[in-house]
């Protein structure tokens, strides 16, 4: 060997060090990011050294003497199989062919890792048995074809530079150069994928991922193909071993995966009762007749309000639907918990009313229907020792590093729904499981997101809350996003009658999931808590559209329900109060001490009192804004008893009195009115002045 070859080779065995050292850091700490110096290393960063191994690794297959070392050992084991190292030269289809059967070996190895990413990831409720089959086949399968494709191009391109410039080149050859090169981009597949959800978890998923990847890298590159040649010619001990082998890695997997979480929940008791979180999204609060409405819509919401409190006029902090439901769980508003935008992702994770109660002994989990509640993009499920979401098989195959970079695999409808009564029953198979503990959990019902117009002939207004909302005829200035073509002409009645069905639909399986707890003998000692995460716009042009740029009482008044142990029937709260109160209230029902910061109001003394208790005239201040991405303008509003200012991107403010009846414009902003409203800006101010960086 040449002295500038052997100098080669030592950098190159250096570097594998280096960065080898650099990546068992890396997965040993679960992706913590780690300050050494001018170096930075964490998850994210984690193809970088990879990368550096690659490269190092391909300089030292480059420049090393053919035949020695690891590279003479892999020879000299395919050699006594019967594959002896052709070098013969390669034409331009053989080039092809070598580059598609490594590129197809390696495509394997990384798909089969990436798989694992995906699940052992996932947390649970993840995948079932046949999914996970599935999710496997899935990243076997595009692995093999990106790496097919990724090593007939290579090898295709070196060949023809090889040709180039010293004639063809031999077979052997150039299957070193395509090794080399696949080598170098494997670890670019890193770069696409996403960090688990579970930071706790984040070394073992990440240990487990490259774990996954040797394996598979040793069975695809020499068990596998050596098992062929060895059966080839007659001898299957090699076959049978490897076979064995490869079925106990799959089988401790199976039992590993299906016993994560089998369990119920905690094993202790506690004198706590149970808190059964329940969210209608998109129910507005003149649906209901308790809270005045006509018709007979709700009957099973407006029963459990007259067995506990309701507060008539809570106020949501976002009209988006995850930021406001992060609002709820965390008591901080969207400028505290920076989920702020529909497609955020929370940041107070480790604190809630999950980790809260969870401290304290009780099994906390959450079903929810609304893809726009997805635990991962939400972060969500980090809060939640179990987190049922409506996740597909697309959702997974699109986890995938190797979908991203192939661009299948795509998400559906971020406003699709999951019915409410299957919600309800994947929370009874959990409840089956679930004894001894105390229990929280969170229910999301979202019938009211997704309604479909009525046929003329059924559609009823005198028997809705809205008789005098919609008198139209034609189609609504604007159509539902999510409407199917044959319904985007149906008129603005058909629309708000469909809109009525769905909130009775919706009441329906509130009221299966009441009885199926009155029928366990738990409902009397569970605490329920009934809201919305926001109401939805009827009429004025704007049917069912989502809120984007105001904040009409439509939109904001949810209903917000208290009923169970120690809570007096019949309770009727007054004054303005925010979804960010539900964590502070339950905490002051339940007699738990958090020192934790949060900025709601703890109001279980009203819920205590019974009767009808107006709070001070000057109740709040409770704020609410419109969702979007950091930074970008959105409109504020603030409510200080009866008064509201809203605040609109543009700097323009408007001042409303609200009342029963509904909220009322005051153009003359003088006087007294001017004095208001420049108290209530100076409250927004300092309110947006509290976001954190």
């Amino acid at each position: 060997m040449s002295p500038a070859r052997a100098w080669i080779v030592r950098v190159a065995n250096a570097g594998i060090v280096v960065f080898g050292l650099a990546v068992i850091v890396v997965l040993g700490t679960g992706g913590t990011r780690i300050e050494l110096g001018l170096t930075t290393l964490s998850m994210q960063g984690l193809w970088r050294p990879l990368e550096g191994l690659a490269l190092c690794a391909a300089l030292r297959l480059l420049a090393g003497r053919s035949g020695t070392g690891l590279e003479g050992r892999v020879v000299a084991f395919f050699a006594r199989q019967g594959l002896v190292p052709r070098h013969a030269p390669a034409g331009p289809g053989r080039a092809m062919r070598t580059g598609t059967v490594l590129g197809v070996g390696l495509g394997l190895a990384v798909g089969v890792a990436d798989a694992t990413h995906v699940a052992v990831a996932a947390g649970r409720p993840g995948l079932s048995p046949a999914e996970l089959v599935a999710l496997g086949l899935s990243g076997v399968g595009l692995g093999a074809a990106c790496g097919a494709l990724a090593g007939a191009a290579i090898a295709l391109a070196l060949w023809t530079i090889a040709r180039a410039l010293s004639g063809p080149p031999s077979r052997y050859a150039l299957g070193r150069w395509t090794v080399a090169a696949l080598l170098v981009l494997a670890p670019l597949v890193v770069a696409f994928t996403p960090d688990p959800e579970r930071p706790a978890g984040a070394a073992a998923v990440m240990v487990a991922t490259a774990a996954a990847f040797l394996v598979a890298l040793l069975v695809v590159g020499l068990l596998l193909p050596a098992a062929v040649l060895r059966a080839l010619d007659g001898s299957w001990g090699l076959a049978i071993g490897g076979g064995g082998l490869l079925a106990l890695l799959l089988g401790l997997g199976a039992v590993g995966w299906l016993g994560t979480g089998a369990a119920g929940g905690a094993g202790s008791d506690s004198s706590y009762p149970n808190v059964l979180l329940v969210t209608v999204s998109g129910l507005r609060a003149d649906a209901l007749g308790c809270y005045g409405a006509i018709g007979e819509l709700t009957p099973e919401i407006d029963g459990l309000a007259l067995r506990g409190a309701r507060l008539d006029d809570a106020i949501t902090p976002s009209t988006g639907i995850a930021p406001a439901a992060a609002s709820l769980l965390t008591g901080q508003y969207p400028s505290g918990h920076r989920l702020r935008a529909r497609d955020g992702s929370l940041e107070l994770t480790g604190f809630g009313l999950p980790a809260l109660l969870a401290s304290h002994g009780f099994a906390t989990t959450a079903f929810v229907s609304s893809r726009r509640l997805d635990g991962r993009a939400t972060r969500f499920a980090e809060m939640f020792a179990l987190y049922d979401d409506p996740t597909t098989m697309q959702d997974w195959v699109a986890r995938l590093a190797l979908a991203r970079i192939a661009r299948v695999g795509r998400r559906s409808g971020a406003d699709a729904i999951r019915p409410g009564g299957q919600t309800v029953a994947a929370f009874r198979e959990w409840l089956e499981r679930t004894a001894g503990a105390p229990w929280f959990a969170w229910i999301e019902v979202a019938e009211p997101l997704r309604p479909h117009p009525l046929d003329e002939g059924d559609v009823d207004l005198m028997r809705t809350p809205w008789a005098g909302i919609a008198a139209g005829t034609g189609p609504p200035a604007s159509v539902p996003a999510f409407a199917e073509p044959d319904e985007r002409d149906a008129s603005e009645r058909a629309w708000v009658a469909g809109y009525a069905e769905a909130v009775r639909r919706a009441d329906a399986v509130v009221g299966e999931l009441l009885a199926m707890l009155a029928a366990r003998g738990e409902l009397s000692r569970t605490i329920v808590v009934l809201s919305a995460e926001r109401g939805a716009m009827l009429g004025g042009g704007r049917t069912l559209s989502d809120p984007v740029d105001r904040l009409p009482r439509a939109a904001i008044h949810v209903p917000l329900i208290v009923a169970g142990p120690s809570v007096e029937p019949g309770t009727e709260v007054r004054g303005p109060a925010s979804l960010v109160d539900v964590l502070p209230t339950l905490s002051g029902l339940l007699r738990i001490a958090t020192t934790r910061p949060m900025e709601g109001e703890d109001l279980s003394r009203y819920l205590l009192e019974g009767g009808e208790s107006v709070r001070t005239p000057q109740a709040g201040p409770v704020f609410s804004e419109t969702p979007a991405p950091d930074g970008a303008p959105r409109t504020w509003a603030v409510r200080l008893g009866p008064w509201k200012l809203v605040e609109y991107p543009d700097g323009r403010q408007e001042l409303f009195v609200v009342s029963a009846a509904g909220e009322l414009p005051l153009h003359e902003l003088r006087g007294r009115n001017e004095r208001l409203r420049q108290e209530l800006a100076d409250l927004l101010t300092r309110q947006r002045a509290r976001a954190r960086p």
